[in-house]
């Protein structure tokens, strides 16, 4: 059994209530500090409101690289690695690859946007022309186009179109 000293003599003693970890190391002997390694920061995350950017590959890349697939030998094909050759994205690269796969087609991008000029000829003027052939089935193109001229004073079209 330890023996503990119950009663301090020495004036130059002082002892203080210690209620924290941080005035206990305050406190400490300096000796008995044990030095503390910097860990660097820690990278903090990113916003997630910043915008994200896209590569756009050109159809050349997509056959340039599924080409390059096809040459390897069947053990050696290896997406990520002719990706990174390429400088395509690693996972855009492999989602190519299985897509020619399956398909058998080269994974050109199919475009969304719409060509050439928006028409004019809206549901509202489609329907007053359909209205007036269910009226009268005998009308002719020119009646028809005469009538959705002036009833839409702002639409041109032309007899094609209609």
């Amino acid at each position: 059994m330890e023996i503990v000293l119950t009663e301090i003599n020495d004036p130059n003693i002082v002892l203080e209530t210690i209620t924290s970890k941080k005035q206990y190391l305050e406190n400490k002997s300096p000796e008995k500090i044990k030095q503390k390694i910097a860990k660097p920061p820690k990278a903090k995350k990113e916003d997630n409101n910043k915008s994200t950017v896209y590569n756009l590959y050109n159809d050349n890349q997509r056959i340039n690289f599924i080409s390059k697939m096809i040459d390897l030998p069947l053990g050696s094909r290896k997406a990520a690695k002719v990706a990174r050759e390429l400088g395509i994205n690693v996972r855009t690269a492999q989602r190519w690859w299985s897509h020619y796969l399956e398909t058998e087609e080269l994974p050109f991008k199919k475009t969304t946007r719409i060509t050439g000029r928006h028409s004019q000829f809206t549901e509202e003027p489609q329907r007053f022309v359909k209205q007036m052939v269910v009226d009268n089935p005998q009308t002719t193109v020119d009646e028809v186009l005469e009538n959705v001229t002036s009833e839409f004073k702002d639409l041109t079209i032309s007899r094609t179109q209609l």
